[in-house]
């Protein structure tokens, strides 16, 4: 009896304390800007219709600073590698763009050319799992502070992938900079 309310009491206390740290996340992202789902949702759309245009079939996803998913679109045709390609590249951009103080992982590689490694951090032996240092990635910011990041992967140079990932960017800046 004496286990079952010990039991029941723990979980009270850590019921709460999820419920707090779920309040807290939620109450103000990035000192009260977050990225709004309809501007995730254009950027994605436009990033896709882009790269249809100049005749390649990509997938897009945008995260948010955490790098949870805000919004995936596959483009018809884009090829299973895909979908986690892009992820990884919008993670990349959101994970690694604020250390090294850019907004793009095409920069992040150029500044991994100069010196291997991150700063006074050294590359691990093996890869580290979500990072990819291809260009597509690209962060999405409002007054100075990272709202989300876009990946576009599908075409055939990564060059290509970043131009259709800025048209995406800024369908989405459009409508966060009419707010």
């Amino acid at each position: 009896m004496a286990f079952r309310r010990l039991l029941a009491s723990s979980a009270a206390v850590l019921i709460g304390c999820v419920d707090q740290l779920g309040a807290s996340a939620h109450a103000s992202p990035l000192h009260g800007l977050a990225m709004p789902s309809t501007a995730a949702a254009e950027a994605v759309k436009a990033a896709v219709q882009t790269c249809k245009q100049l005749g390649y079939n990509v997938t897009v996803t945008v995260v948010n600073p955490e790098g949870a998913l805000l919004a995936v679109l596959r483009g018809d045709g884009a090829t299973p590698h895909t979908i986690e390609n892009s992820f990884n590249k919008a993670y990349t951009a959101i994970s690694l763009g604020p250390i090294q103080k850019v907004d793009s992982t095409a920069k992040i590689y150029d500044a991994m050319k100069v010196n291997p490694g991150f700063g006074t951090w050294p590359l691990p032996p093996a890869p580290i799992r979500g990072f990819t240092f291809n260009p597509g990635g690209l962060a999405i910011m409002y007054k100075g502070s990272y709202l989300a990041a876009i990946g576009v992967s599908g075409a055939p140079k990564g060059i290509i992938d970043e131009q259709c990932a800025f048209k995406g960017r800024d369908a989405a800046m459009a409508i966060i900079q009419s707010r």
